[in-house]
């Protein structure tokens, strides 16, 4: 059998960052294998490392990746209701302040998901730089369905990770469902 084209090559690499986007996500980046993460992508691990350096390159890349989907689909949500900013504020915060959010941890916001782990990261560490670039393209897409002021911005989206957080921690405790209905209350009075 062949090699893979490069087309194919392109495709499996998309895959692999696709897998550890979803995984580092739900179970964090230290506690995924290579080999679980080559199996997510439906590929064997002996492939890696002819698309990554190593695990933190395709950490960075996935971290990345993940705050560039989360981020566009908050950008889509202020274009779709570029005409009513309150709508589309209200779109967001019932979105990420939902059960179904809290529920798939995996597809969700990578703060909530990844801030407490790459904070025990050497601030020079690759996947650090990728973490605080997305942070920051985050906050400035979150102020697109907001205010557009950059501090409040960051205020929303700290509060935001915070309850993210914490109801999921809590989950399956009725506090958890509370902390999310408070907080989107609380910001809707904003």
């Amino acid at each position: 059998m062949g090699r893979a084209s490069r087309a194919d090559a392109a495709k499996h690499r998309d895959e692999v960052v696709e897998a550890a986007s979803h995984l580092f996500r739900e179970r964090g980046i230290a506690a995924v294998s290579v080999p679980e993460l080559m199996a997510a992508a439906g590929l064997t691990h002996g492939g890696f490392y002819r698309h990554f350096e190593s695990k933190d390159a395709l950490a960075a890349t996935a971290v990345t990746a993940a705050f560039d989907g989360r981020s566009a689909q908050i950008e889509q949500v202020a274009a779709d209701h570029e005409d009513d900013p309150a709508a589309a504020r209200r779109i967001f915060l019932d979105d990420y302040l939902s059960v179904a959010h809290r529920d798939s941890a995996g597809d969700g916001c990578p703060n909530a998901g990844l801030a407490t782990e790459v904070a025990r990261l050497p601030e020079d560490s690759e996947i650090r730089t990728a973490y605080t670039d997305g942070l920051h393209r985050m906050a400035s897409a979150i102020g697109k369905v907001g205010t557009g002021d950059e501090g409040e911005a960051l205020v929303e989206l700290s509060t935001l990770v915070g309850a993210m957080v914490l109801a999921r921690a809590a989950a399956g405790d009725e506090i958890s469902e509370r902390i999310l209905r408070e907080v989107r209350d609380s910001l809707d009075r904003r």
